[in-house]
């Protein structure tokens, strides 16, 4: 039978950190208004490539969503009106929001409203083309939609966006990425 003796433990005085990282501040609001348009493109080659990363989004999202929004008649009535870009549900197009949320940090979607400026749909919009507008405070004052006819970016006021940031720390005006812990 083995022994055991506490005194004699490995000393581990001459091995090296396994890693080393850099400091690191937030990009917080600049001195004039800042714009930040989020690495959508990247980030989703990251989501796309590698399934462990795109399984593990995937259950959050849906341990998240679960299978149905609980809600009372009257609000019931209003989620069944959100259709996203077609014939989505109310919940798969904020699941499918949250899902883009952890994938680059933001997702963002057009509150469509009726004449009476209820809210009626959510459309979602490609976040690699959606800048972020703060003011020199660092309080988002609105949404600039890249379109592909240049120079005639879309205005957005803050109210027409549902905009969800995954992760966002201190002073930031957008989320932070899932798949950023992946790059060394």
């Amino acid at each position: 039978m083995a022994t055991i003796r506490t005194g004699q433990t490995t000393d581990f005085s001459n091995q090296g950190t396994e890693f080393t990282v850099a400091s690191q501040d937030t990009d917080g609001a600049e001195i004039k208004e800042t714009f930040f348009i989020p690495d959508f493109k990247k980030w989703n080659g990251y989501y796309r490539k590698i399934s462990e990363l795109r399984q593990v989004i995937m259950k959050f999202a849906s341990w998240t969503f679960g299978r149905r929004i609980i809600a009372d008649d009257k609000n019931q009535k209003k989620l069944d009106k959100i259709r996203g870009v077609g014939r989505e549900s109310a919940r798969s197009v904020l699941k499918n929001q949250w899902i883009v949320a952890m994938i680059c940090g933001d997702s963002f979607a057009h509150k469509i409203k009726d004449e009476q400026g209820r809210v009626t749909n959510l459309k979602p919009l490609n976040p690699g083309k959606v800048a972020i507008v703060a003011n020199a405070e660092g309080i988002i004052v609105g949404y600039e939609m890249q379109t592909p006819v240049e120079g005639t970016n879309i205005r957005f006021d803050v109210d027409e966006i549902y905009h969800l940031m995954f992760q966002r720390e201190a002073d930031e005006i957008h989320g932070i990425p899932m798949p950023e812990a992946l790059v060394t």
